[in-house]
C-alpha cells in the first residue's frame, strides 16, 4: 500500500557556527541517505514563525510550531502547551483546570536562577523528587503533580470557581535573574485566583525541595542540588485540532503524544525517551521496522538534534543527524518506493546550537516521492534556497502531502 511518512526532527534546523566551520549542523552532517531524498525529490523551507521573539519561542516553539504542522494556523486555535502535555502524560485534566509546565531547578543563595534544568536530571531521578513532594507537602488545595521526562513536570489545579490562564509561571526562561513572580497579566478574578493558588503551591513545593536528602551527593555527580520549581505555559483549554486517524506515530515527549491523542492517531511510541540519544533513536526504528507494513501513514517524532541544539553542543548536534540519517533514513530508503510514496522531513522550529534557544528561522524542507525532482542534491540550509519548495507556511504542508499522495 502506498504511503505519507512524515517525519519531524525536533530543532534540526540552525544558524552556521565557527565550531563548524560556518556551517550549520544539518549542512556539516553526513547525510547520504536524506541527500538520496533531496536528489530525488523537492526541498525548500518550512515557515511557522513570523518574528523571532526570545521568550515567546523559549516558551512556546515546540507546541506553536506542531499545531501549525498538524494543519491549522496556531493564530487561530488555541496554542497553550501544558494542557497538550497534560493529555499526553494521562493527567487527570478537564476543561477548565489550570495546567501548567514546570522544571526542577537550582536557585543560588542569592536567589539567581543558576540552572533551569538542575544540571539536568535522569527520568529516574525525577520521579523520586516528584513522589517526594506529594508525600511531603503540606497543601490542602485540590491539585495534581506529575513527573514528565528528566527535569520535566506538570502541575493540574482545580478550582469550584473559575480559572483563569493569563498569568506568568516563575521561569524567568533564562539563567542569570531572578525567578519572576507569579502574577496575573490581565487583572481579571479568574487570573488573579489562578496566580494566587499557583503561588501558593509554588511555595510549599520549594519548601520540600529545601529541606530533601535527595539532594545528596548530586553536586559530586556533576548536578547541582534542586531547591526549586520554575513554571510556565499555563492554559486552561485543549486547541482544535483535525483528525488524523488514518496515520499511526511514534512519540517520545509529552506534547507528542498529547497532539497524537488529540488528532485519533494510532500510537505506537515510545514511553520515555532515553539519556542517550542513539537508544532513543535505535527504540523508534525497531517499533518503525515492527510496524511499516501494518499501516500507510506515518508521524515520527525525534527529539535528539533539539536537545544538543539547547545545550550548545553543535558537534552533538551534528552527530546525531548523521545517526538519524544512517538509521532511520536508511531504512526509509530501503523501504520507500519513491513512484507511489510520500516523504516528508521538516521541524518545528529550529534551535541552533550557537544561541541555545529556539529561533523563528525558515526550517530546511524536504519532499520526496510522486513529485518532480528539483536542482537540490543535497539537504541543508544553503541547499534549501535553492529548491522548488520555496518557503511553505506550516499549516499547508499536511494538505500538501494529502494532495500529492493523491494525485
Amino acid at each position: 500500500m502506498a504511503k505519507i511518512v512524515f517525519v519531524i526532527i525536533d530543532g534540526i534546523g540552525g544558524l552556521p557556527t565557527s565550531v563548524l566551520k560556518n556551517r550549520t549542523a544539518l549542512e556539516a552532517a553526513k547525510t547520504p541517505n536524506l541527500d538520496y531524498f533531496a536528489e530525488k525529490g523537492q526541498t525548500g523551507f518550512t515557515k511557522n514563525f513570523k518574528i523571532d521573539n526570545e521568550n515567546f519561542l523559549r516558551e512556546n516553539g515546540s507546541n506553536f510550531g506542531y499545531i501549525s504542522l498538524f494543519g491549522v494556523n496556531p493564530r487561530k486555535t488555541n496554542w497553550k502547551r501544558a494542557p497538550i502535555e497534560a493529555i499526553g502524560i494521562d493527567a487527570e485534566f478537564e476543561e477548565g483546570n489550570l495546567a501548567i509546565r514546570f522544571n526542577f531547578a537550582y536557585v543560588n543563595p542569592k536567589g539567581i536562577v543558576e540552572s533551569r534544568r538542575a544540571g539536568r536530571i535522569s527520568n529516574e531521578e525525577g520521579k523520586k523528587f516528584t513522589e517526594e513532594i506529594k508525600q511531603k507537602i503540606n497543601y490542602s488545595g485540590d491539585y495534581e503533580i506529575k513527573h514528565q521526562l528528566g527535569y520535566r513536570g506538570m502541575i493540574i489545579l482545580r478550582s469550584k470557581q473559575e480559572l483563569g490562564d493569563d498569568i506568568t509561571g516563575s521561569d524567568p526562561l533564562k539563567e542569570g535573574i531572578h525567578p519572576r513572580n507569579v502574577q496575573s497579566l490581565k487583572k481579571t478574578e479568574k487570573n488573579e485566583r489562578s496566580a494566587n493558588m499557583l503561588r501558593i503551591l509554588e511555595q510549599k513545593v520549594n519548601e520540600v525541595l529545601n529541606t530533601t536528602k535527595l539532594n545528596t551527593g548530586r553536586r559530586s555527580r556533576g548536578g547541582y542540588p534542586i531547591n526549586r520549581i520554575l513554571t510556565r505555559g499555563a492554559g486552561t483549554k485543549l486547541p482544535e485540532l483535525p483528525i488524523y486517524d488514518d496515520f499511526a506515530a511514534i512519540c517520545t515527549s509529552p506534547v507528542e503524544f498529547g497532539m497524537a491523542k488529540l488528532t485519533k492517531m494510532k500510537i505506537l511510541g515510545i514511553s520515555k525517551p532515553e539519556e542517550e540519544y542513539k537508544q532513543d533513536i535505535d527504540k523508534t526504528l525497531e517499533v518503525l521496522q515492527q510496524n511499516y507494513e501494518q499501516h500507510d501513514k506515518f508521524l515520527i517524532f525525534i527529539k535528539a538534534p533539539d536537545t544538543f541544539g539547547h545545550d550548545g553542543n553543535s558537534n552533538k548536534k551534528k552527530q546525531s543527524i548523521e545517526y538519524l540519517d544512517k538509521t532511520i533514513f536508511q531504512f526509509l530508503k530501503e523501504n520507500i518506493n519513491l513512484k507511489e510514496d510520500v516523504l516528508c522531513v521538516t521541524a518545528d522550529h529550529a534551535t541552533p546550537a550557537r544561541l541555545m534557544r529556539h529561533t523563528a528561522e525558515p526550517i530546511p524542507l524536504l519532499i520526496s516521492g510522486k513529485i518532480k525532482p528539483d536542482i537540490t542534491t543535497k539537504f541543508g540550509e544553503r541547499y534549501c534556497k535553492n529548491g522548488d519548495l520555496n518557503e511553505k507556511l506550516g499549516y499547508n504542508i499536511m494538505h500538501l502531502l494529502y494532495k500529492i499522495y493523491r494525485q
